[in-house]
């Protein structure tokens, strides 16, 4: 798979927009109407792209002073071609109508926006426009809940997350109600990103979200009516979650294989994954189990209690003395909220300083998550680290700045081996998992 980013720039004049045909001299989408769009080469920011390509398409010079908007990027998978475009959108102010063509188009037109869908375009032309013309869609008191309750949900890991947006998605798309097929794709669209913007550090939720899109838009694409597509949805979420669950269940069954030539544990945080391992195996193996607190919310402290319950010996530790630990068992072991798809790892903050121990220990280090943990947009961007409230560290004088970024990122370097639904994999190896699950997926 190639992946090219492209700057795409609209201009608007008195209320429209520019659009242009592309002429049968370029190497792609020919005659497609499009924005003023062109390469971005290495080493070349995005507006200045930008700005170059507006002067060459329409004759028109302008400056960084007429830029109205910047869109956040937008990935855009053609199969045909196998290429993931990585879209930059900018809208300008044009201080004209008239414009002069280059060889690159045959025609041009200036029209409303909402009137884009009438035209054949180079893929989602229309997605990008609204990536800089803010959507009219307002959301319900109930559909906002829905948000703020994965926003805000610090209780369960980014397996649980996924699933319940796809929940989620499916109440939104029922709540629908109203309007003709270009609505609810619209609505359905701009909603799937506010559930995959909610918790930028669990791509499960995204990867999540942009698979079930994918099908709906395949649905689309044969001309379905809205009721049509939502069964759709529903149908494919359900399989989506029963394929879940058995994911789920396979990669504990490959985890428990781990320990059964160890008789001593060490982890860091809350993995129902590494805790349902734990159990299966201690059931056939005596363990001791060294479970890290994991400040400031204590994921840890909730992870050995639920041990303890088990035939697991467990002793619960402070994350500062997991360097003295790592000397004293036999391997460590975490989860994963996000997986890279260079292989490093996003998990609660202290995983990091958990695998330096294990390495300087000569301590093996595994990650056990399924793969739909495996962030499809760090292909072509860097995963973020939420940041939560400082006073979850810290309550006292305003004056004392506080910072409690929430995740780390785990170097791939440090890693034994990622236990998933498919057995023990190298870490590499999650660069080819992100590549096939994108190529199923429609990125709201």
């Amino acid at each position: 798979m190639l992946i090219r980013s492209v700057a795409t720039s609209f201009l608007t004049y008195r209320g429209k927009i520019l659009i242009l045909k592309r002429s049968t001299k370029v190497g792609t989408y020919q005659g497609a109407w499009a924005g003023v769009s062109g390469y971005i080469e290495e080493g070349e920011q995005p507006l200045d792209t930008a700005l170059k390509e507006v002067e060459e398409e329409t004759g028109l010079k302008i400056g960084k002073e007429a830029l109205l908007r910047v869109g956040e990027p937008l990935p855009t998978y053609d199969k045909d071609r196998d290429v993931l475009w990585l879209v930059h959108p900018f809208l300008f102010k044009a201080p004209t109508d008239k414009i002069r063509l280059d060889w690159e188009h045959e025609t041009y037109a200036w029209i409303k926006p909402k009137e884009i869908k009438q035209y054949n375009t180079v893929p989602r032309l229309r997605d990008t426009l609204e990536r800089v013309k803010p959507s009219p869609i307002k959301l319900s008191t109930r559909l906002q809940r829905y948000l703020k309750e994965v926003e805000n949900d610090l209780t369960h890991g980014s397996s649980w997350l996924a699933a319940r947006a796809a929940e989620i998605l499916v109440k939104a798309s029922d709540s629908f109600k109203g309007g003709d097929v270009e609505d609810y794709i619209s609505f359905l669209k701009f909603y799937a990103k506010k559930l995959a913007d909610a918790r930028p550090s669990m791509l499960a939720i995204e990867n999540a979200v942009a698979y079930l899109l994918g099908r709906v838009m395949e649905g689309y694409s044969k001309s379905l009516d809205v009721d049509a597509l939502k069964e759709v949805l529903r149908s494919e979420a359900k399989k989506w979650l029963q394929a879940k669950d058995e994911a789920f269940k396979r990669c504990v069954e490959h985890a428990a294989k781990i320990f059964e030539g160890a008789s001593k544990v060490l982890t860091h945080s809350f993995s129902n994954t590494v805790l349902e391992a734990l159990k299966k195996a201690s059931s056939r193996v005596k363990l001791e189990v060294y479970v890290s607190e994991s400040r400031p919310l204590y994921e840890g402290r909730a992870m050995a209690k639920e041990l303890a319950k088990s035939r697991c010996k467990v002793t619960l530790v402070t994350d500062a003395s997991l360097g003295y630990f790592a000397k004293e068992v036999d391997l460590a072991v975490t989860g994963a909220d996000t997986i890279a798809a260079d292989g490093s790892v996003i998990n609660k903050m202290g995983t990091y300083l958990l695998a330096l121990a294990a390495k300087r220990a000569s301590l093996p280090f595994y990650v056990a998550a399924e793969t739909l943990k495996i962030g499809n947009r760090t292909l072509f961007s860097k995963p973020s680290l939420e940041e939560r409230s400082p006073s979850q560290v810290y309550r006292g004088l305003k004056s004392l700045k506080v910072k409690n970024i929430y995740f780390d990122i785990t170097p791939p370097d440090l890693i034994t081996k990622i236990i998933c639904e498919h057995g023990s994999i190298d870490p590499q190896k999650a660069y080819d998992y992100a590549v096939e699950a994108l190529k199923s997926s429609y990125f709201p």
